[in-house]
């Protein structure tokens, strides 16, 4: 009697029980779940007992929150630094041709300033310059350079103005403030031949990714006490070591997740979402927050 092989394959291939969650090589497969959150589920685990008396808790939140804001002072010396780099490139797309090699496509606003998460002392905002065409170092240079000339013009002081090249964009500081400008393309630009000297695929989907979560930002978190959580979230990872490994995009999604309320549009008080943060096993290893709502492959933080 003929018998099949029961493999699928050859006799020596090595058994795998789900064939379909084969790693390729890369480990064990991730499976995400979503964390056991006790104020999602209070219609199904009522409390056996009274609520916590959080007033200690939220007076000590907005005490460190309010420490953590940024000074007027600050946020309008860094303002006055953009709208003229802004003002600047946009001067530059109006006159360029189009065949300049450092021709501009598009001008974008990123980071915590334009989300308005920026903390005390952060005087670094940013921007994502898009390109016509893949870009080079050299084209960044040249367009880093035009910048502090038209600087100059504007009568800024020669001796406050720093600029600082590499690989992914430049920086452009004038006495504590900076405007850091990340360089990418648009997604026609990938199907062009690559040339020596060209910015690095990595740095240009960064630009991009950059992009996406500024706009899913604004369409997604409107509420103050999100911002709230961003801050005290943020000064946490600044100062206890295993946060370190978070970026700002994940806090971002762990301080949206936590802050939800069940069944309504409204956020949690900002005592609640910080204990969720901590109690409710957003952190816990496969949690489905650190999975990005735009990328396929996520970066884990364990």
């Amino acid at each position: 009697m003929h018998r099949g092989r029961g493999r699928r394959g050859r006799r020596d291939a090595p058994y795998h029980p789900h064939p379909r969650r084969r790693s390729h090589g890369h480990g064990p497969p991730r499976l995400a779940h979503q964390a056991f959150d006790l104020w999602q589920a209070e219609e199904f685990f009522p409390r056996a007992g009274p609520s916590p008396d959080n007033d200690a808790l939220t007076k000590a939140l907005i005490a460190r929150h309010t420490q953590l804001l940024p000074r007027p002072s600050q946020q309008t010396q860094v303002t006055d630094l953009v709208t003229k780099v802004t003002a600047i490139m946009d001067n530059l797309i109006v006159l360029q041709t189009g065949h300049e090699e450092h021709a501009i496509e598009e001008l974008r606003p990123v980071g915590n300033h334009k989300q308005g998460t920026a903390m005390v002392n952060d005087q670094c905002a940013e921007l994502v310059v898009l390109f016509k065409v893949w870009p080079t170092v050299k084209c960044i240079e040249k367009l880093s350079e035009l910048i502090v000339e038209n600087l100059r013009e504007m009568e800024v002081p020669s001796g406050s103005i720093k600029m600082t090249n590499d690989k992914a964009g430049f920086t452009i500081q004038v006495e504590t403030c900076q405007v850091r400008c990340h360089a990418s393309t648009l997604p026609e630009s990938w199907l062009e031949p690559t040339l020596p000297g060209q910015v690095e695929v990595r740095d240009i989907e960064n630009g991009l990714a950059y992009i996406r979560h500024t706009r899913w930002f604004e369409e997604n978190v409107t509420q103050t006490g999100t911002r709230m959580l961003i801050r005290l979230l943020s000064d946490i990872g600044s100062r206890i070591t295993g946060f370190k490994h978070l970026t700002p995009w994940m806090l971002v999604l762990l301080a949206h997740q936590a802050s939800l309320a069940p069944g309504r549009r409204d956020t949690l008080p900002i005592a609640q979402a910080f204990r969720c943060v901590l109690e409710n096993g957003h952190l816990v290893i496969g949690a489905s927050f650190l999975n990005s709502v735009f990328c396929i492959c996520s970066i884990y933080v364990h």
